[in-house]
């Protein structure tokens, strides 16, 4: 019983370890269109709250499709 234990926790330890590719280009996207949704937001709010509001808000509504 103790090595079906001893596999377990190798088996998870390998899991956590490898850790998903994400092509740099996705993220360069991903980004890319954040920083778009903050622009218009800025815009069209007159650019009248800090910056990072309206990258928080374009994070997370990029990412609710993404």
């Amino acid at each position: 019983m103790k090595r079906t234990e001893e596999k377990a926790q190798a088996g998870g330890s390998k899991q956590n370890q490898v850790k998903a590719k994400v092509p740099v280009a996705y993220e360069v996207e991903l980004h890319r269109l954040v920083e778009q949704q903050a622009y218009f937001r800025a815009v069209c709010d007159g650019f009248r709250l800090p910056p990072e509001e309206y990258w928080y808000a374009a994070e997370k509504d990029v990412h609710k499709y993404f």
